[in-house]
């Protein structure tokens, strides 16, 4: 058994025995660096105008200061709390308190302000008046250009010291944990809300404790009030009904005495659940804190109906209420209710207000399609409120990581969908899988539990970042950053995903010190900046990292200086993931060169790296004819390397020979366009073994596709297509692994389409067996690339789609 096999079944001991004991509460968590809490990505500091590459991370107090002349004085505080306690939630309430250690001279308006910029993980060690980091410079001096200038809190500081101050950001922290889209918690700037006041004669300001201070108490604090989601939801649809079970969450914070909203906290004591025909239940309809539970014979909220509203603890219900009607998708949505004190009101699990007329959180939901033949739901649906395209990132059996639109990374128990990761920010959209190893699969020092590396981007600014996340199955906390591109160019730069080049998994012939992230940027139509890159996981906060880079510049009309190091060729961007091949040392890598260098030599398509001399040796690059968005994949025997064109055209590569030059290329076997031709091969061919060949199965635009690679040749079959599936919608990248098969034991895939469905193919013949439904036909949702878990029971298949969320469903399908 592998290692990860192994680790696998572990985790799931594990988890067979941790089971909590619920205490179900409307509760309130103190966010505080004290009592336990060790708050680990929380920052306290300040900036101080007049000596502005002075970073202040160490001191006892924050600093806010005013003058007559704004150009010689001002200083403000910057904190952010770490919320990564804090599940999802509905939040009612969030004060934050801070000490006043020592008062202004007269009485002064300190406000507080949003950051919205994001350009780098802030590191408090090297946040001053002119740097958020040690690499990256505010938009303007001070973060003025980074907060939105808007107050959204103030408070009256009076003149006594040694007394506490409170802000009430209740907007901001539903902004953070539940916004449509979620807002990232960048931090919030407090300072004197008339930083140049022409009255003053002088300067005048005022310290505030930070984390630093000797008494616990007295460090900055955030009180927090919420309702907890439920958990564990199932759907299981028979005939003519849906039947919804769920739990109730175990207390993470007091659920007795007075919130800060002033009314008390009472436990959880009921529920509400919203159901809603062929699409999710919408934004609209919720219940609305401080108004009494619905009543009556199937009433309506906001267009759906309530199927129950319960002022028990209740957790199932058997739907076939209110004209439900096989053949139909039904959506719910599932909220808990806490009465408010002795009266007959609830607040609800819901971000919602009559104001913004939506709840804005993310509510449980689930969904199942009834049926006399043929019932289904998803095992589990999370909503993550974005297009998510790509396939989420998955730790088998232990931790899926949602890939969304968001600036939010969003983590789950891919068993039943429960929160494993609070969401918390990345600085930008993730748009394609993020990779994950864990603890004894990395080599990052500590005591991890699992390292999740992220490549974000971001709609502007100078560069995006690479973000290394560890404990993502605890506190979630940041290790490192790097922003490894020092020019300002056209964003996104990261569009592809990346590989990492493991200690744990290589042979003996790898040199490199430690773990490796590879990656490429996308800077289009840019043939001098475009990089490839190597980090070293262990050292990027240093700075730029350690590593290797191949640059894009034009240098012969071969396109390379040499190959060899240090090679400097002609490179356009880089939109796919590369491959590491761990029993030849190697690293392939395809780019897209937009077309300008087709059929020439002049821009390599295809680059073959050693990856064992960590100094970027380049043993081998061609050019095939045009550009590249696909990933290259290996053959289960690392024998060949199978690397699929936007023009359709497949390719077979040696995955040790390469032929002399000038330029060096990998030795090709053979190649074949599929005909006709049917658009790009996506994502990255799939190989399935075959006896002794390889079927190799893609997606085209609006087909799946397979042909066979006979080994004892290294040709493709001469049959055209071995079968050709056209499932009248654009289908993904096709997953699959061996003895996944269906219920005759037939060897199956899977693939994602823009019909809203998973198609469940048979690989000897192609044929589309079944489908999961995600969405009904017709509500224009697609399906992005999916993910497999084998290490849960039952199997799972996992996709997020364009109606913003990650659907589970169990496999096989029949």
């Amino acid at each position: 058994m592998s290692m990860r096999s192994k680790l696998a079944v572990l985790a799931a001991i594990v988890l067979m025995g941790a089971v909590a004991k619920p205490v179900r509460a409307q509760e309130e968590v103190v966010l505080q660096q004290a009592n336990g809490d060790s708050q680990a990505r929380a920052i306290n500091t300040w900036l101080d105008r007049t000596s502005q590459n002075t970073a202040h991370s160490a001191d006892v107090d924050l600093h806010i200061q005013a003058g007559q002349a704004l150009s010689t004085v001002a200083q403000r505080a910057l904190l952010q709390f770490d919320f990564s306690r804090i599940p999802r939630a509905g939040i009612k309430g969030a004060k934050m308190v801070l000490l006043l250690d020592t008062a202004p001279a007269s009485n002064r308006t300190w406000g507080v302000h949003l950051i919205t910029s994001f350009q780098a993980v802030l590191l408090q060690s090297n946040i001053t008046w002119a740097n958020r980091t040690n690499q990256l410079l505010w938009s303007t001096a001070g973060g003025g250009g980074d907060f939105n200038g808007g107050t959204i809190a103030t408070t009256a500081t009076g003149t006594t010291s040694s007394v506490t101050l409170s802000w009430d950001i209740v907007s901001a922290v539903k902004s953070w944990q539940a916004g449509i889209p979620p807002t990232p918690n960048y931090g919030v700037i407090i300072k004197d809300e008339t930083e140049q006041d022409g009255t003053l004669s002088g300067n005048v300001s005022g310290l505030l404790a930070t984390n630093q201070n000797v008494t616990p108490a007295s460090r900055p604090a955030l009180y927090v009030d919420f309702i907890q989601e439920v958990r564990n939801p199932t759907a299981t649809a028979g005939n003519g009904v849906v039947n919804l079970s769920w739990t109730f969450p175990a207390a993470i914070g007091t659920t007795s005495g007075t919130g800060v909203t002033g009314l008390a906290l009472n436990p959880t004591s009921g529920v509400v659940i919203l159901r809603f025909q062929d699409a999710p239940v919408p934004d609209a309809a919720f219940p609305t804190d401080g108004t009494a539970l619905p009543s009556g014979s199937c009433p309506t909220i906001g267009g759906a109906t309530v199927v129950l509203s319960s002022s028990s603890l209740t957790t199932s219900l058997t739907d076939n209420l209110c004209s439900i009607t096989n053949g139909h998708t039904y959506f719910y949505k599932v909220f808990a209710a806490a009465k408010i004190g002795a009266t007959t009101n609830y607040n609800y699990s819901t971000n919602g207000t009559v104001a913004t007329g939506q709840d804005t959180g993310f509510v449980t939901e689930i969904a199942g399609t009834p049926s006399a033949s043929s019932p289904q739901a998803p095992d589990w649906i999370a909503p993550v409120r974005a297009a998510s395209l790509g396939a989420p990132g998955l730790d088998p059996g232990n931790l899926l990581i949602a890939v969304d639109n968001n600036p939010v990374l969003q983590g789950f128990n891919p068993s039943n969908g429960n929160d494993v990761l609070a969401p918390m920010a990345v600085g930008g959209p993730v748009s394609s899988r993020p990779p994950i190893l864990r603890v004894g699969e990395n080599d990052l020092s500590g005591p991890l539990i699992a390292a999740t590396y992220i490549l974000s981007s971001q709609s502007s600014g100078p560069g995006g970042d690479l973000q290394a996340i560890i404990n993502v199955n605890t506190v979630g906390s940041f290790v490192d950053y790097i922003n490894p591109l020092f020019f300002d160019a056209s964003a996104p730069h990261f569009t592809g995903s990346i590989a990492i080049y493991a200690k744990a998994f290589s042979n003996i012939g790898n040199l490199e010190p430690s773990d490796d992230m590879i990656f490429g940027t996308n800077i289009v139509g840019d043939v001098n900046n475009n990089i490839i890159i190597s980090e070293d996981v262990n050292t990027t906060s240093a700075g730029s990292g350690t590593g290797w880079r191949i640059f894009g510049n034009s240098t012969t009309s071969l396109g390379c200086s040499t190959i060899a190091f240090p090679a400097v060729c002609m490179m356009d961007g880089i939109t796919s993931t590369p491959l590491v091949d761990y029993i030849h040392n190697t690293i392939w890598v395809t780019t897209h060169n937009n077309n300008s260098a087709a059929g020439t030599a002049e821009r390599p398509d295809i680059w073959k790296m050693d990856a064992s001399a960590f100094n970027g040796n380049v043993s081998a690059a061609i050019n095939v004819g045009g550009d590249i968005d696909s990933s290259p994949t290996l053959s289960i025997d690392n024998t060949v390397v199978f690397v699929g064109t936007n023009a359709g055209k497949l390719f077979a590569f040696d995955a040790v020979s390469t032929d002399v030059g000038p330029p060096v290329t990998p030795h090709q076997y053979d190649s074949f366009t599929v005909s006709p031709n049917n658009g790009a091969i996506k994502g990255f061919p799939l190989v399935i073994p075959n006896g002794a060949n390889f079927t190799v199965i893609f997606s085209m635009d609006t087909t799946v596709e397979a042909i066979t690679f006979v080994t004892s040749t290294d040709k493709f079959s001469a049959a055209p297509i071995s079968w050709k599936t056209s499932l009248g919608c654009n289908p993904t990248t096709p997953v699959g692994a061996q003895g996944v098969v269906d219920n005759l034991s037939n060897p199956v895939i899977f693939v994602g389409c823009s019909d809203g469905k998973i198609h469940q193919l048979r690989i000897s013949d192609g044929v589309d067996e079944a489908q999961r439904i995600t969405n009904p036909a017709g509500g224009g949702v697609t399906v992005g690339d999916l993910s497999l878990d084998l290490f849960v029971s039952p199997n799972k298949i996992f996709a997020g789609t364009t109606d913003g969320r990650i659907y589970a469903f169990a496999i096989p399908f029949i």
